[in-house]
């Protein structure tokens, strides 16, 4: 767990530089509710005008579900951090398709790919997007 830490805070700093034009921190360290209500205001603020979405009535515009260009939210945080708990309540809110990059992992072990992956891990060296 230590070295998957490290690894985190070694290569966040890289990450949040690609993505700082549509960077959004939130304090992950408070209560999983106070944490969520956040995410919502962000994604409410974001995507819509007052009249396009109520978040108690779930009435989301049709650019966040568009087929040509899919509306995207990546969640980063350390390992256990609270991500996958976070990914649950918006994908029970809003609708959203949860794609889990550790569960793209655990899924291809004992495929070539998977035991790739698995050295590259093993060694504390991160995969890559190919």
């Amino acid at each position: 767990m230590r070295r998957r830490l490290n690894m985190f805070h070694d290569s966040i700093d890289d990450i949040k530089v690609h993505f700082e034009s549509c960077l959004y921190d939130v304090d992950g360290e408070r209560k999983p509710d106070s944490i969520f209500l956040d995410i919502t205001k962000i994604i409410e603020a974001k995507i819509t005008t007052p009249d396009q979405v109520n978040l108690n009535n779930l009435n989301l515009t049709p650019d966040l579900h568009h087929e040509a260009c899919p509306w995207k939210l990546i969640v980063m945080g350390a390992p256990a951090s609270g991500k996958g708990q976070q990914c649950e309540q918006l994908v029970k809110s809003l609708g959203l398709v949860h794609i889990s990059t550790g569960e793209v992992y655990r899924s291809a072990k004992g495929t070539a790919l998977g035991k790739k992956a698995d050295a590259l891990k093993k060694a504390g060296q991160a995969t890559s997007g190919h």
